[in-house]
């Protein structure tokens, strides 16, 4: 071979050699089969094994149970996204540029330099046997000169046969060459095949992530003790955080236990409470352990303390801050009405739950020895806390306007129908009999206290011949009573017996006495 055609051809050889080393490898990693299917691939056997394992979980509400099908289910598309680019690549590789260099182009190359290199040795024969003959020839011999005008022929066509073997080897060289490009576009068209398989994939764990984010999000086992308020309230569909609705209904027979919320608990008990109420148990199973009227303050302390946003809310620090250094009691009343107005309802709900049973505490500080100074020192740093802002620690004013003012800053009471818990539990039945008489007795009102909805014709009737035959000072009357004839109670496991705010302004005007 010429040595003007040794670079080039070798240069080609190893563009060869590459191109399939490179065919070589992809297909050994993909593991590629030009007739593989689904069924063959790792994700097919992942989401098979996911499926048949998951079933062993047979409880409702199972956060990994629906988190794993969801993984199978990413499996499965990923399974049929590998078989569609696995079949592209193999066509790809097979069909395209690459293979027909390698299998076609290059051995037709290889052949036709063979024959240039056969035609070449031809030519070098030719010519060495007719200067042999030269060299020998004498001039009167007639017949080695014919003889040498032959292998001069021979010459002649020796040299045109290799000439054009030259040619069409040189020509398929170079014009190889120049298609280097080609065969990378091969390649290329592999990684758009690779980019779009991946970018498949990815929009399959879009579509499903936010779908897992939101099971995690709204699945009921999940600790209590730490979460969100909202959350908390959102996944258990309450309206009243269950360590403080399972603690104060413990705690309603205990507000003459001296020590309380000042005792501490034992610790293993305090935890195992804890580890109780995280795991959603009902209440008919906690109630045991908070027996301990401590066990059960320390469960409302640390469910307080625990809270990523205190109840009060870093939202409303520096309002809270600026109602403690108010001199007048009234001012400090309409201010504290003022930031609760502006709550969500989840926190004032729950802080209204939590001071009036306070209040209830503080009326039997006699016995309990919780008077309004120690239920400050308690309570304040576990209901707002900053660790900017040292004044947050001194809301000694603010609390006790609360405890003074429950009735005025939350008119309605909070009841629990989920374990039959009453804030009223502890009040004089009778007052608040009173005020339902009060309004059953106006009958054109009646439709403006309970919504048409709650309270249809017949249960009207049956609410009025329940007043007029059971007077309050009657056994067998009182509250539960007309609430259970007024199907007053909501259907939800926490709810308000009355709901002011959708009453009409000119009714609440008219009944303000009442109210």
């Amino acid at each position: 071979m010429e040595p003007e055609y040794k670079e080039p051809y070798n240069r080609l050889v190893k563009i060869k050699r590459n191109c399939k080393n490179g065919i070589k490898g992809i297909k050994e990693t993909l593991c590629l089969k030009s007739d593989k299917s689904p069924k063959d691939s790792i994700y097919t056997r992942a989401y098979l094994t996911l499926e048949e394992k998951v079933s062993e979980i047979q409880h409702e509400d199972s956060p990994v149970k629906d988190i794993l099908l969801q993984i199978a289910s990413i499996h499965r598309s990923f399974a049929i996204e590998q078989a569609n680019f696995e079949s592209r690549v193999a066509d790809t590789l097979d069909n395209g540029h690459i293979s027909n260099f390698i299998n076609k182009e290059f051995p037709r190359l290889e052949a036709e330099k063979n024959v240039y290199k056969k035609m070449s040795k031809e030519k070098d024969s030719c010519e060495n046997k007719a200067c042999k003959e030269k060299e020998k020839r004498r001039p009167s011999d007639l017949s080695s000169s014919y003889h040498e005008d032959k292998l001069e022929d021979d010459v002649e066509r020796s040299k045109k046969d290799a000439e054009l073997a030259e040619d069409k080897f040189s020509s398929s060289l170079y014009s190889q060459i120049s298609r280097e490009a080609k065969l990378a576009e091969n390649f290329v068209q592999y990684a758009e095949n690779l980019k779009e398989c991946l970018r498949n994939m990815n929009a399959k764990l879009d579509e499903i992530l936010p779908q897992m984010n939101e099971i995690i999000k709204n699945t009921r086992r999940k600790p209590i003790f730490g979460e969100p308020l909202e959350y908390h309230l959102k996944t258990t569909k309450a309206r009243i955080a269950k360590p403080l609705h399972f603690a104060v209904k413990s705690l309603e027979d205990s507000l003459d236990e001296e020590g309380l919320f000042r005792i501490s608990p034992g610790l293993l008990q305090l935890k195992k409470a804890k580890s109780m109420l995280d795991a959603g148990l009902p209440f008919s199973k906690v109630s045991g352990i908070l027996e301990d009227p401590h066990v059960a303050a320390g469960v409302i302390k640390c469910y307080l303390r625990e809270l990523p946003d205190p109840l009060f809310m870093s939202e409303f620090l520096s309002e809270w801050v600026s109602i403690e250094q108010l001199e007048d009691d009234n001012h400090r009343l309409r201010e504290i009405k003022s930031i609760i107005r502006n709550m969500p309802d989840e926190n004032q709900e729950n802080i209204a739950f939590l001071f009036q049973y306070l209040q209830k505490l503080t009326l039997n500080c006699d016995a309990n020895k919780m008077t309004q100074d120690n239920v400050n020192i308690v309570f304040t740093p576990n209901l707002l806390w900053s660790k900017e802002d040292d004044r947050v620690r001194g809301l000694t004013r603010t609390v006790k306007t609360m405890l003074t003012h429950v009735q005025e800053i939350f008119p309605e009471e909070i009841i629990c129908d989920e374990v039959v818990c009453s804030i009223h539990s502890k009040m004089e039945e009778s007052i608040i009999v009173a005020r339902l008489e009060t309004f059953l007795e106006r009958e054109e009102d009646i439709c403006r206290i309970v919504e048409p909805t709650d309270v249809d014709s017949e249960k009207y009737h049956s609410a009025i011949q329940f007043r007029t035959k059971h007077k309050r000072n009657q056994s067998g009357s009182g509250l539960l009573g007309l609430m259970t004839n007024m199907n007053l109670r909501k259907s939800s496991s926490m709810g308000h017996f009355d709901n002011r705010a959708s009453r009409p302004e000119k009714w609440r005007n008219q009944h303000q006495d009442t109210l």
